[in-house]
């Protein structure tokens, strides 16, 4: 039977190295041919994404939602903005909460006083936007 397993960190398999505990995903392989989509501090959005693609593909699946709100950015296209490679480790593709939205934000703005940003205003713009859907997230309903 092929499996198929959309998932954060939770279904990601274990480095064996730093955990010799074998997962709930590598024991799935004693009996399945299991493919595994996971990875660490993805979205929803990220594993539904990849599911839409290839659900069709197996016999099964196995889904497992990621934490309530965690948002993906294309970091690779914001680390295109800093003409400084050196400062372009500010750029995580992760953002899990407003308040990361905010400290980074304020790093970014930081930044533009010691070094040059080709595109300050879409790097803002996205961290602002980021910070607008958290708001609205955590509105009550």
């Amino acid at each position: 039977m092929n499996l198929g397993i959309f998932a954060d960190s939770f279904g990601k398999v274990r480095d064996i190295v730093k955990n010799p505990t074998k997962s709930w995903t590598v024991l799935l392989e004693n009996n399945f041919n299991v493919t595994n989509f996971a990875k660490s501090g993805s979205s929803l959005y990220y594993s539904y994404d990849l599911f839409l693609k290839y659900h069709t593909t197996f016999d099964k699946v196995i889904f497992v939602a990621t934490v309530p709100g965690r948002l993906n950015l294309p970091a690779n296209r914001l680390r295109n903005l800093i003409n400084d490679q050196k400062l372009s480790f500010h750029i995580e593709q992760y953002k899990p909460n407003i308040e990361s939205c905010k400290l980074k934000l304020n790093i970014i703005k930081e930044l533009t006083q010691i070094s040059s940003i080709k595109d300050i205003e879409t790097l803002t713009k996205v961290y602002e936007t980021a910070i607008d859907y958290f708001t609205y997230l955590q509105m009550p309903s």
